[in-house]
Parts: structure tokens; C-alpha cells; sequence
């Protein structure tokens, strides 16, 4: 039934242009409104689930009674997915900066009483900053730089771009009494800076982290090798998903985009 639903949302999207709001569920059973087919909506809607290895990430390290951050929730899954994981007991801190994604993500993190949403984009430092937006359809794109679209994007849109508010992840959770013991950071290019602005939770509290990399050639944004020797210098190890394990990382001199699991030594 999903796929002939999916089929279509599919056609009629594709007719009209437009992003189409629908219900998808999670593999656990949520229900999680989307814009189909803006990216990842469209594998939520199928299979209930995006990114298998960052998922396998979340089920293998977060436990009951954990803080977790999201750093780029999007329409929030895997906020949800920490959500249903640490339980009542646990917290779950959702960062989303653009208000259109933001409106979505806040809808779906209503029925978990966990889930703490923030509208705003981690960085190094608190403040205001300029922020590319490049609509629903690639929404997942949206960035404080330039846009970090592949070669199988031939037509990339423009973006809108306005002014949103920035907080440092280390002033956050100290004002909000926060420890958290997982941190996602997938926030399209602003990775190091983000690591940057939470320097005293990476040396005291170690939580573990899943970081998004890419080698992409965006004007002044550092090679994700730099992004992974921050993080090897301050204690952790690096780790990738082969084979659904995940084993120690060897650097690599560029990186296609995906993500990096990092735990302290």
C-alpha cells in the first residue's frame, strides 16, 4: 500500500512542482508528517526509516535516561528516534533554524514530552547570521554557507536568504543545565565551528557524537580532515559503518559526503 501511495505522491508532485505534505511512519511506529519528496521524506514514507547508519547509531549507543542534541533535526527523526530511545526519563534538544522546517519538526515532537524544539542554527558564538534557505524540496540543503549541492543536482534553485538566531552549543547547555551524552551535527558545512562553540562539553563530558563530512569545495569551509583531527586531539576515536559494525577509521585525504561516529577513547 505504502508504495502505491509513494507512486502517487510521486506523480502528483511531479505535476504540480510542489512538495506534498504527507503522514509517514517510523519503523517504531510513529506517525511523522513530512513534505514528500523533499529529501529523506520520501525513504521515511517507504520505509520508515533515513540514513541506516546513523539510525544503527542511535540504537547501539543511546540509553534510557540520556540527553540527547540534535544539531539540524530537519522534520525531526531522529529527534523522535532519541526520543522513543532515552525515554521519560531522558531530554532531547532539537535545533532547526529555518521556519518553514522548523513549523514541521515542531508538529512532530508535540506528542513526546521530551523533546525541547529550538528554532535557531549552532555555531561558534551566539548572535545573528545570514542563512541560505532553498526551499522545501531541498530543504536538507539549508545552510549559514553557500550551498553544498552535487553534480546530481543539475539546476539547483536559489535560496532565500534572511537573518537567524545563532547560540554556542557549550553557553546553551550550561544556561540550560544540560550534559548531554550524544550530540548529531549534521548542519550542512558549519560542522567545525559548531565543535568549536561546545569546546568545554567535548574535554569534560565526551558525549558521543555522529558528525556529518563532506569534501565539497564550499568558499571557506574547512576540509573535514580538520573537522576529525579537532576531535582526535580532544580524546575520541573515529569510527565508520562497514558492514553494519562500526570500526575504527582510517583518514582519508577527501570525503564524499556522509557521516563519522566519534567515542572517547
Amino acid at each position: 500500500m505504502h508504495s502505491i501511495r509513494a507512486k502517487a505522491l510521486d506523480e502528483f508532485s511531479r505535476r504540480t512542482g510542489r512538495a506534498v505534505p504527507a503522514i509517514a511512519k517510523t519503523f517504531w511506529g510513529a506517525p511523522m508528517h513530512v513534505l514528500y519528496p523533499a529529501s529523506h521524506a520520501a525513504a521515511l514514507y517507504r520505509y520508515g526509516f533515513v540514513e541506516e547508519a546513523v539510525t544503527a547509531f542511535f540504537l547501539q549507543r543511546l540509553r534510557p535516561g540520556d540527553t540527547a542534541i540534535d544539531v539540524g533535526a530537519h522534520f525531526g527523526y531522529f529527534s523522535l528516534l532519541a526520543s522513543a530511545l532515552v525515554g521519560p526519563a531522558g531530554r532531547v534538544v532539537a535545533f532547526e533554524p529555518s521556519p518553514r522546517t522548523f513549523a514541521i519538526l515542531s508538529s512532530n515532537a508535540k506528542r513526546p514530552s521530551n523533546i525541547r524544539c529550538v528554532r535557531a542554527a549552532v555555531f561558534s558564538r551566539a548572535g545573528r547570521a545570514s542563512f541560505r534557505d532553498f526551499g522545501d524540496t531541498f530543504s536538507t540543503l539549508n545552510s549559514l554557507f553557500s550551498p553544498r549541492f552535487e553534480a546530481n543536482v543539475p539546476h539547483p534553485p536559489s535560496a532565500e536568504t534572511y537573518d537567524v538566531e545563532t547560540v554556542a552549543l557549550g553557553t546553551f547547555c550550561r544556561t540550560n543545565g544540560l550534559a548531554p551524552d550524544f550530540v548529531k551535527i549534521d548542519a550542512e558545512s558549519a560542522e567545525l565551528p559548531i565543535l568549536r562553540g561546545m569546546e568545554a562539553i567535548l574535554r569534560r563530558k565526551k558525549p558521543d557524537l555522529c558528525v556529518e563530512v563532506g569534501d565539497l569545495g564550499v568558499p571557506g569551509v574547512a576540509e573535514s580532515r580538520k573537522t576529525i583531527h579537532h576531535l582526535l586531539a580532544r580524546g575520541y576515536r573515529a569510527l565508520e559503518c562497514k558492514d553494519g559494525k562500526f570500526v575504527a577509521h582510517t583518514l582519508q585525504r577527501r570525503y564524499e559526503p556522509g557521516n563519522l561516529f566519534f567515542v572517547a577513547r
